[in-house]
């Protein structure tokens, strides 16, 4: 029995039972589905009532009836915090979600049914998963077992695939796959033999070549993530694409319409990264196919494709990554609620007319493996690439976990019923949530506590070594450039160190990010969005960098290492 939240002199009788009411015994899950629920606890009176339009509605009603009861156990009955309660609820959004980077660094198994586990709890509805990255294709496909011969384990078979699906399915979780293409794309590069083709040496960004084999064998691979997930949408990435003299963008667009007319032809759905939609500037909408989903990580980018028409996710990187330095910096604190808020807790409708409102199907928060994948298996940054092997999974397990959670649950509350006079009332909510999450068995940060990809509760994971005394830094380049003190919220935002002439050298100290500018405009050492070049992949060693404009696209600053390389 449960007693009522009054004091002892005005308690309610006893609440001795709970009738669960399902109208539609459909127990299909997709997009489509209903998750709205009715909680009826009476003033007076032993039963409350829960009618749900789904048994996932009704999961989210009993986990809401959870969250109303204090205390209790198999001993004792528990006590309601309140009396006399009726919630009608549902959610704003359809796609409620959180990504997880599963192809910079093997996400085990058994922390991603935790991870489901947490989504369920805070009513999230969708796993994204990237299976594809710089190190690998971290899924099995039949007929090409070369593409995950040198993983050393760290790929997901066709049964994991299947296993994971039905975890996720019983708890209201839909999983959409990502396979990264054209660019991201280096884990393809076993599949060379095969004639597979990229458009340069570092093998960033997969060649559309005349003979149609690389476009080919990326259609087996998407052929086999179908079969191992019933989800209708499949993200076919198209990120932070690069054109040059091999790879043009007529040759890129045709490529990548060409993968989603496989996923149509597949009979599912495409969601692509907006570069497929906003590459090259000004002729939009480029390649972006009828009926494929934009996923926005630039920020306004939502109002532009949602006024277009475009059905559209939002998952701005300044306010939903959870590796972005601006939210990650003094963030992990579950109770520091006005940060939370700032980066997780935000209407992401905001600015939006009603008609682009309905064009905007939900967001995701994201977590990225950057930090996780260090040399040689990705490029740049690798601060913690010691837990990038299986070895290291319990952790990285805790590590990730406690990156993501409880903030993912910020941007939870934000996806299902976004409510800005709720602030205050916010902060403690997250708090709680947290304590009921861990109670549960997820491996959230603890209250109070302060968790980082290396750390938590001020308890490293590992060694990390220290800041490099000196960084001599030579510009190749053919214009001036500003090496800056790195901001851990935007580009720019730092004291500058030096002004660079073309042939000079700069000593650094510490974390730098360098500026110039390109015919196409301003950019930064490295990605101009995330990656400060002289942050944590350069810690313990003294380094000299050369620095230069890319040849392939003079839309980043490049670099050459001249010695150590790190560690």
């Amino acid at each position: 029995g449960v007693g009522a939240g009054a004091s002892p002199r005005l308690a309610s009788p006893p609440l001795e039972r709970l009738q669960v009411v399902v109208l539609n015994d459909d127990e299909t899950l997709s997009a489509a589905t209903n998750y709205s629920y009715a909680l009826r606890v009476p003033v007076q009176g032993n039963a409350a009532q829960l009618e749900a339009q789904s048994v996932y509605g009704a999961a989210y009603g009993l986990e809401t009836f959870s969250q109303l009861v204090v205390g209790g156990g198999a001993a004792s009955p528990g006590f309601l915090n309140v009396s006399g309660v009726e919630i009608n609820d549902s959610a704003s959004y359809e796609h409620r979600g959180v990504m997880v980077d599963a192809g910079r660094r093997f996400a085990p198994l058994p922390m991603l049914k935790q991870m489901v586990d947490a989504m369920a709890y805070s009513k999230m509805s969708v796993l994204h998963l990237h299976l594809s990255d710089w190190p690998g294709v971290r899924i099995e496909v039949p007929g090409l077992p070369e593409l995950t011969a040198g993983l050393n384990g760290q790929f997901y078979s066709q049964a994991d695939c299947a296993e994971l699906a039905a975890y996720a399915a019983a708890r209201g979780v839909r999983i959409v796959p990502e396979i990264d293409v054209p660019s991201h794309a280096r884990g393809f590069a076993p599949l060379e033999a095969r004639g597979l083709q990229f458009c340069d040496e570092r093998k960033l960004q997969i060649h559309n070549d005349a003979q149609g084999v690389g476009l080919s064998l990326v259609k087996v691979v998407l052929s086999a993530v179908a079969a191992a997930f019933p989800e209708r949408k499949i993200h076919v990435g198209g990120d932070e694409t690069r054109n040059n003299s091999l790879c043009t963008w007529e040759s890129i667009h045709a490529f990548e319409t060409a993968v989603q007319a496989h996923i149509t032809a597949l009979g599912r759905a495409a969601i692509a990264w907006n570069e497929v939609y906003s590459d090259p500037p000004a002729t939009e909408p480029n390649a972006l196919g009828v009926g494929t989903m934009v996923q926005n990580w630039h920020g306004a980018d939502s109002v532009a494709t949602t006024s277009q028409g475009f059905e559209t996710l939002s998952s701005n990187y300044n306010t939903q990554y959870l590796d972005q330095q601006c939210c990650a910096a003094g963030a992990y604190v579950p109770t520091a609620g006005a940060k939370t808020r700032q980066c997780f807790y935000e209407d992401i409708s905001a600015g939006m007319t009603a008609g682009d409102r309905s064009k905007l199907y939900g967001g995701e928060t994201a977590m990225w493996g950057d930090l996780y994948c260090g040399a040689p298996n990705c490029p740049d940054q690798g601060q913690f690439a010691w837990m990038y092997p299986s070895s290291a999974d319990a952790a990285f397990s805790a590590s990730w976990m406690g990156m993501t959670w409880p903030r993912a649950a910020a941007a939870a509350g934000a996806f299902w019923n976004y409510n800005d006079s709720a602030a205050i009332e916010y902060d403690c909510a997250i708090d709680v949530h947290n304590r009921r999450l861990r109670a549960r068995g997820v491996d959230s940060c603890p209250p109070g506590c302060n968790c980082d990809w290396g750390s938590r509760c001020g308890k490293p994971y590992g060694a990390v070594p220290p800041i490099p005394a000196n960084i001599t830094l030579i510009s190749a380049l053919p214009k001036n450039a500003k090496v800056r003190v790195a901001s851990p919220c935007q580009k720019g935002y730092g004291a500058t160190i030096a002004t660079l002439t073309p042939g000079a050298r700069a000593v650094v100290h510490g974390d730098f990010v360098v500026e110039t500018t390109s015919d196409k405009g301003e950019v930064a050492l490295g990605d101009p969005f995330s990656v400060w070049f002289g942050g944590p992949g350069w810690r313990g060693v003294d380094i000299t960098l050369a620095l230069k404009i890319d040849p392939g696209t003079e839309g980043y600053v490049d670099y050459a290492i001249v010695g150590p390389t790190p560690p």
